[in-house]
């Protein structure tokens, strides 16, 4: 629990995810097969983070942190660049994969 504690003087973005935006992104999480960590000592750009939610797909095919700045949520794929979004419903829709197919000229024969 100690290894949570963040040095004093460490400059702090100030922001946290709200428990309401915590749950979202677990059960969002969950249903699309990622598996969800958070990391509370976590620095970006040399700035520390209060808390950065890890999604990573069970498969390996992708990996992304995010996080709260004064500007909204950061998302940033593995490797590559970060983009900031208004809300976490934005990020989660940026990284969602892409919904099946509905099919809509099926004629029923009978009931």
């Amino acid at each position: 629990m100690l290894d949570t504690l963040v040095p004093a003087g460490t400059q702090q973005t100030g922001a946290a995810f709200s428990t309401t935006d915590l749950l979202l992104l677990r059960g969002w999480s969950e249903f699309h097969g990622l598996s969800m960590g958070i990391d509370l000592a976590r620095r970006v750009d040399d700035v520390h983070c209060d808390e950065v939610v890890l999604l990573a797909a069970r498969d390996g095919s992708g990996r992304w942190a995010l996080w709260c700045d004064r500007h909204g949520i950061v998302l940033q794929p593995q490797h590559r660049a970060a983009h900031s979004f208004a809300t976490v419903h934005e990020a989660m829709a940026a990284i969602a994969p892409p919904s099946a197919d509905v099919l809509t000229d099926i004629q029923a024969t009978g009931w």
